[in-house]
């Protein structure tokens, strides 16, 4: 099998060159074949495998609504979303305290918050903790 795909490799190596001078339309037709017929061979044999949503839980899916990251392009976005993680808080638990490292990146997806800081001027925010992440500095409190 080996030997086969080598000479087949090697064949492609000088024929392709030689014709491609002579005939450039027939060989982009021909490649163009090739790879169709390839394409619909593979989609053919890999099934309902060829084409699939990513596995990502439906709770990070939600970050896709957050407006800080309507802009991102579908790659980016999918990226962030399997770096999530949901972390659920019991009411009257602390999450983040002010002066903590800015170690994660909250999002609020349901319910709501009490925010407090020791400094006037603090304001909830739908979104906590970005401008310590991204400083990487220590938290404010949002």
């Amino acid at each position: 099998m080996e030997t086969t795909s080598v000479t087949a490799y090697s064949a492609g190596s000088f024929v392709v060159p030689v014709l491609g001078a002579t005939q450039p339309a027939l060989v982009l037709t021909t490649s163009a074949a090739v790879m169709v017929v390839v394409a619909v061979g593979a989609v053919a044999l890999l099934g309902r495998y060829a084409v699939q949503e990513p596995l990502i839980a439906p709770a990070a899916r939600r970050i896709g609504r957050v407006e800080m990251f309507a802009g991102l392009p579908p790659a980016r976005l999918e990226s962030a979303m399997r770096a999530a993680t949901v972390r659920e808080a019991a009411p009257g638990e602390v999450v983040i305290r002010q002066s903590d490292d800015a170690d994660f990146f909250y999002v609020i997806d349901e319910g709501e918050v009490e925010v407090t800081q020791t400094a006037a001027g603090a304001t909830a925010a739908r979104v906590c903790g970005a401008w310590g992440r991204m400083r990487c500095s220590a938290r404010s409190a949002c």
